[in-house]
């Protein structure tokens, strides 16, 4: 299973997304009107109650403000933006999550808790964000998503702070001491896409669609066609698009891909436009398969062309689908982000990774002290975390990774959801077998 677990979530990295300005900054962004899909009270920064309980049961944190007046727990966050790819949804998620804390959770202990933020543009940033940390002696940093600077990163941070990754997006974020992803990585939720297709689908023949780029083609020759050979299921042979395709490339994408007999078709993207054009291919070709996608088939822009009605797609990523309102983390998650602004970024891209990841930092902390933070304190925090993290399904194992081929990842599961008869829904969760 070694050549799974290296498996990287490179569908992601074509994002056309706003830019964002570069820098290092606290950014902290104030709060607004929340939406929920239930009407329980709300503080005067428009969160929820049971979304204050719920982060307070899973910190640890008392209830209430951050006392301004405390010295502040400084945490390092790396996010790509600003150039091709940007992923500044990554930032407001990670703002909204702090905002949560000293707003709502009083801090970390009523210490303010504070981002030293710092830009990948270009391979050389790696270097200098690690460098700028390793200034501050940050006790620890959150590498959000950037596909480019990873390696320049770890090189230079070593081991001698942990970094915890968001969501893993190139081969150093699977094997670089120091770092860590909460999540199974793009292993879990490639084959997860299979076994829905052969187990939730009962899908006879599959058609196997793809991004013609480098991400793209690792995915499918050296992850999703292996396994699902492994499992036996019937597949045609990956068939690549262009990363520019018009919907006739598309169209003939799928017929390559013998999709007019399938039963289900994977589609590993790199845009949500990727999404629509699949989408209005199915229909034109009057396809009777359903589409298993990535979470870039999440966003509001495709779910929008598909009228807010995408039949019977579905959605495997790393846990918890923002979309199924019913789900209680869901809530929260979406609670969180609406209070910040950030409602329209709730579903875009990976924010809910970024929002688990300074919840679960704050965890620590709190469990540390805040006058104790050191990084050899958190990395034994980490090391000892079986889980459960937020908004991701299945036990951790950090300091005993499943593979040791990919020793940063913590976890081996993904979450499964599903658009039918007119909501979305959770499937159940996937879990990598043993090796």
């Amino acid at each position: 299973m070694s050549n799974l677990r290296l498996a990287v979530t490179l569908a992601c990295v074509g994002l056309s997304l706003v830019v964002a300005a570069c820098g290092s900054s606290s950014d902290d962004s104030g709060g607004a009107s929340a939406t929920a899909s239930t009407t329980p009270a709300k503080s005067s920064n428009g969160i929820d109650q049971a979304t204050i309980d719920f982060g307070a049961q899973y910190t640890g944190l008392k209830p209430g403000k951050a006392d301004s007046s405390m010295k502040p727990v400084t945490v390092g966050l790396v996010n790509q933006e600003g150039g091709t790819p940007s992923f500044p949804e990554n930032t407001k998620a990670a703002n909204a999550a702090v905002d949560f804390i000293n707003n709502n959770l009083g801090g970390i202990d009523g210490h303010p808790l504070k981002i030293d933020r710092c830009v990948m543009q270009a391979e050389e940033d790696g270097q200098k964000c690690a460098a700028q940390f390793l200034d501050a002696k940050l006790p620890i940093a959150e590498l959000s998503l950037a596909v480019i600077g990873n390696t320049a990163y770890y090189k230079t941070a070593g081991a001698k702070f942990p970094t915890l990754i968001g969501t893993t997006s190139a081969p150093a974020d699977s094997v670089s001491p120091g770092a860590y992803s909460l999540g199974g990585g793009g292993a879990a939720v490639l084959a997860a896409m299979a076994e829905v297709a052969k187990n939730q689908l009962n899908a006879k023949f599959t058609s196997v669609i793809t991004v013609d780029n480098a991400g793209g083609k690792f995915s499918a020759e050296k992850i999703a066609i292996p396994y699902m050979d492994k499992i036996g299921l019937v597949h045609s042979k990956s068939v690549y698009y262009p990363q520019s395709a018009t919907g006739p490339d598309v169209i003939s994408a799928l017929q390559a891909a013998q999709a007019s007999k399938a039963d289900a078709i994977l589609l590993d993207p790199s845009t949500p436009a990727e999404c629509i054009s699949v989408y209005d291919a199915v229909k034109t070709l009057n396809l009777k398969a359903k589409v298993v996608a990535t979470p870039i088939c999440n966003s509001d822009q495709f779910v929008k062309h598909a009228g807010g009605k995408p039949e019977g797609w579905v959605i495997v990523g790393f846990g918890v689908n923002p979309r199924v309102t019913d789900d209680p983390q869901a809530k929260v998650f979406n609670n969180i982000m609406a209070a910040a602004g950030a409602t329209p970024e709730a579903t875009q891209g990976f924010t809910p990774q970024v929002v688990r990841d300074f919840l679960t930092i704050a965890k620590f902390a709190h469990t540390i002290g805040p006058d104790k933070l050191t990084p050899a304190a958190f990395d034994e925090q980490i090391k000892a975390f079986k889980g459960p993290a937020f908004m991701i399904p299945g036990p951790l194992h950090c300091g005993k990774p499943s593979d040791p081929a990919s020793p940063t990842l913590c976890g081996e599961s993904a979450g499964i959801s599903q658009f039918s008869d007119g909501k979305w829904s959770s499937l159940p969760n996937f879990t990598l077998p043993a090796s």
